[in-house]
């Protein structure tokens, strides 16, 4: 399973540099984009309900996941 976080995490770090910085030149749909974006996000936590569930609540006692949670539970309120 943490193969496939790091594996998820590098192909949207790569989706958001082409977001950033190459999608003004070539023609993209942005209803594709946020979609795609909200396919990442809802993984993401996904993710995190199910290391929190698995870990009985002491994965959000970690600074840095508890970090990560609310950046991932601040996008996707966001995007919705």
């Amino acid at each position: 399973m943490e193969n496939i976080s790091l594996l998820t995490i590098g192909l949207y770090s790569v989706f958001i540099l082409f977001d950033l910085t190459m999608s003004t030149l070539f023609p993209v749909d942005v209803n594709v984009m946020a979609a795609i974006d909200l396919c990442f996000l809802t993984f993401f936590f996904l993710e995190i309900v199910f290391k929190t569930f698995a870990s009985s609540g002491s994965f959000l006692t970690d600074g840095f996941n508890l970090f990560d949670a609310a950046i991932v539970i601040v996008s996707w309120a966001l995007m919705l």
